[in-house]
């Protein structure tokens, strides 16, 4: 019984790691931080395609302990996260990235596509909730300028599906566990 328990533990965390995205190894890259502004766990999905098919999952955010952690930082500018409540990564600039970011609340869930086509420079994706039942996906531009570094709004991506955010709505509304 207690083998059978260990097993079980055992998978259950190796299929709770925190990161799972892989970084290009060639070609031109942007810098991405992806952060979890809120209290509760985000997992961010990235998609081949535009009608977001090949879903993979990229990573858990949580402000706070996180199971079989991963923590990932490549010395961007700007960082004041806790070390499981964002991740920067390498993303390549030859093909949009499509991506959704899912909060989970208790026994609700919150999701944000996004569709973003990057150049060379340190950018920033921060997933918050609005007030009433809403969530959000900041997304900025991070440049320095005479006083130091600066993070500029870029554009806005919400929780309600448009044309902005490609044609995702099976995988928007998938339950996932």
């Amino acid at each position: 019984m207690i083998r059978c328990f260990l097993l079980f533990l055992a998978v259950f965390l190796a299929g709770c790691s925190s990161l799972g995205y892989i970084e290009p190894t060639s070609g031109e890259v942007a810098r991405l931080r992806i952060v979890n502004a809120t209290n509760d766990q985000v997992i961010v999905f990235g998609y081949e395609t535009i009608d977001c098919k090949g879903e993979t999952r990229w990573m858990t955010l949580l402000n706070g302990y996180l199971v079989n952690s991963t923590p990932k930082s490549l010395g961007m500018p700007m960082w004041g996260f806790h070390k499981n409540g964002a991740k920067e990564i390498y993303v390549s600039t030859a093909k949009p990235l499509r991506l959704m970011l899912k909060g989970y609340n208790g026994n609700q869930t919150c999701a944000v596509p996004v569709n973003l086509k990057l150049g060379e420079k340190d950018y920033e994706l921060a997933f918050s909730y609005e007030k009433m039942d809403g969530c959000l996906v900041d997304f900025y531009k991070i440049r320095k300028n005479e006083n130091g570094f600066v993070r500029e709004l870029n554009s806005q991506f919400s929780n309600h599906v448009s044309e902005k955010n490609g044609n995702c709505m099976k995988p928007f509304k998938q339950l996932r566990w």
